[in-house]
Protein backbone atom coordinates (compact mmCIF):
# COMPACT_ATOMS: atom_id res chain seq x y z
CA UNK A 1 0.00 0.00 0.00
CA UNK A 2 2.81 2.42 0.85
CA UNK A 3 4.34 2.32 -2.65
CA UNK A 4 0.92 3.15 -4.13
CA UNK A 5 0.52 6.11 -1.76
CA UNK A 6 4.01 7.37 -2.53
CA UNK A 7 3.28 7.24 -6.28
CA UNK A 8 0.01 9.08 -5.76
CA UNK A 9 1.71 11.84 -3.75
CA UNK A 10 4.37 12.15 -6.47
CA UNK A 11 1.79 12.25 -9.28
CA UNK A 12 -0.01 15.08 -7.49
CA UNK A 13 3.19 17.05 -6.86
CA UNK A 14 2.73 16.91 -3.09
CA UNK A 15 6.17 15.66 -2.10
CA UNK A 16 6.86 18.85 -0.12
CA UNK A 17 3.56 18.62 1.77
CA UNK A 18 3.26 14.91 2.56
CA UNK A 19 5.66 13.10 4.86
CA UNK A 20 5.67 9.35 5.36
CA UNK A 21 7.27 9.02 8.77
CA UNK A 22 7.46 5.26 8.86
CA UNK A 23 7.13 3.47 12.16
CA UNK A 24 7.42 5.66 15.22
CA UNK A 25 9.07 3.61 17.95
CA UNK A 26 8.35 5.69 21.05
CA UNK A 27 5.46 7.62 22.54
CA UNK A 28 7.61 10.75 22.44
CA UNK A 29 8.08 10.37 18.68
CA UNK A 30 4.33 10.00 18.19
CA UNK A 31 3.66 13.00 20.44
CA UNK A 32 6.10 15.16 18.45
CA UNK A 33 4.32 14.31 15.21
CA UNK A 34 0.99 15.39 16.71
CA UNK A 35 2.50 18.74 17.69
CA UNK A 36 3.90 19.27 14.17
CA UNK A 37 0.48 18.77 12.55
CA UNK A 38 -2.23 21.31 11.72
CA UNK A 39 -5.13 18.85 11.43
CA UNK A 40 -5.74 15.25 12.46
CA UNK A 41 -7.63 13.03 10.01
CA UNK A 42 -8.83 9.49 10.66
CA UNK A 43 -11.33 8.49 7.96
CA UNK A 44 -11.61 4.85 9.06
CA UNK A 45 -15.04 3.28 9.42
CA UNK A 46 -14.21 0.94 12.28
CA UNK A 47 -12.96 2.83 15.29
CA UNK A 48 -13.87 1.47 18.71
CA UNK A 49 -13.52 4.13 21.36
CA UNK A 50 -10.95 6.13 19.44
CA UNK A 51 -8.13 6.81 21.90
CA UNK A 52 -6.22 8.34 19.02
CA UNK A 53 -8.89 11.06 18.84
CA UNK A 54 -8.20 11.94 22.47
CA UNK A 55 -4.48 12.12 21.71
CA UNK A 56 -5.15 14.47 18.80
CA UNK A 57 -7.44 16.67 20.89
CA UNK A 58 -4.88 16.78 23.72
CA UNK A 59 -2.39 18.10 21.15
CA UNK A 60 -4.87 20.83 20.21
CA UNK A 61 -5.68 19.47 16.77
CA UNK A 62 -9.03 19.78 15.02
CA UNK A 63 -10.26 16.41 13.80
CA UNK A 64 -11.62 15.25 10.45
CA UNK A 65 -13.30 11.86 10.63
CA UNK A 66 -16.02 9.67 9.19
CA UNK A 67 -19.35 9.84 11.01
CA UNK A 68 -19.25 6.18 12.04
CA UNK A 69 -19.34 4.00 15.16
CA UNK A 70 -18.64 5.97 18.36
CA UNK A 71 -16.75 8.75 16.59
CA UNK A 72 -19.52 11.39 16.87
CA UNK A 73 -19.70 10.83 20.63
CA UNK A 74 -15.97 11.32 21.11
CA UNK A 75 -15.44 14.15 18.60
CA UNK A 76 -18.67 16.11 18.12
CA UNK A 77 -19.21 17.56 14.66
CA UNK A 78 -18.78 21.32 14.51
CA UNK A 79 -17.30 21.51 18.02
CA UNK A 80 -13.96 19.74 17.78
CA UNK A 81 -14.30 18.02 14.43
CA UNK A 82 -15.70 18.06 10.95
CA UNK A 83 -17.39 14.73 10.37
CA UNK A 84 -18.32 13.46 6.94
CA UNK A 85 -20.50 10.68 5.59
CA UNK A 86 -18.55 7.42 5.44
CA UNK A 87 -17.13 6.79 2.00
CA UNK A 88 -17.60 10.39 0.83
CA UNK A 89 -14.07 11.13 -0.36
CA UNK A 90 -15.09 14.56 -1.68
CA UNK A 91 -16.43 15.58 1.73
CA UNK A 92 -13.21 14.34 3.37
CA UNK A 93 -11.15 16.47 0.98
CA UNK A 94 -13.46 19.48 1.46
CA UNK A 95 -13.19 19.23 5.26
CA UNK A 96 -9.39 19.06 5.14
CA UNK A 97 -9.13 21.98 2.72
CA UNK A 98 -11.59 24.04 4.78
CA UNK A 99 -9.59 23.55 7.97
CA UNK A 100 -6.22 24.05 6.34
CA UNK A 101 -7.40 27.37 4.88
CA UNK A 102 -9.00 28.56 8.14
CA UNK A 103 -6.48 29.04 10.94
CA UNK A 104 -9.04 30.68 13.22
CA UNK A 105 -11.36 27.66 12.98
CA UNK A 106 -8.44 25.26 13.51
CA UNK A 107 -7.46 27.08 16.70
CA UNK A 108 -11.07 27.30 17.91
CA UNK A 109 -11.65 23.56 17.41
CA UNK A 110 -8.23 22.78 18.87
CA UNK A 111 -9.04 24.70 22.08
CA UNK A 112 -12.44 23.02 22.30
CA UNK A 113 -10.77 19.64 21.85
CA UNK A 114 -8.28 20.29 24.64
CA UNK A 115 -11.14 21.22 26.94
CA UNK A 116 -13.18 18.19 25.91
CA UNK A 117 -10.36 15.70 26.40
CA UNK A 118 -10.26 16.61 30.07
CA UNK A 119 -13.59 14.79 30.42
CA UNK A 120 -11.78 11.57 29.76
CA UNK A 121 -9.15 11.77 32.46
CA UNK A 122 -8.93 8.67 34.63
CA UNK A 123 -9.66 10.57 37.81
CA UNK A 124 -12.81 12.20 36.48
CA UNK A 125 -14.06 8.96 34.95
CA UNK A 126 -13.45 7.10 38.20
CA UNK A 127 -15.35 9.71 40.21
CA UNK A 128 -18.21 9.63 37.72
CA UNK A 129 -18.45 5.87 38.00
CA UNK A 130 -18.82 5.97 41.77
CA UNK A 131 -21.29 8.85 41.60
CA UNK A 132 -19.14 11.66 43.00
CA UNK A 133 -19.33 13.72 39.81
CA UNK A 134 -22.37 14.19 37.64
Amino acid sequence: MLPILRKQVESMGLEKSVVFTGELATDDEVRMEFFKADVFALPSLQEGFGLVFLEAMAAGLPVVAARAAATPEVVPDGEVAILFRPGDVGALADALIHLLKNEKLRKQMGRAGRNRVRRYSREEKSLELIGVLE
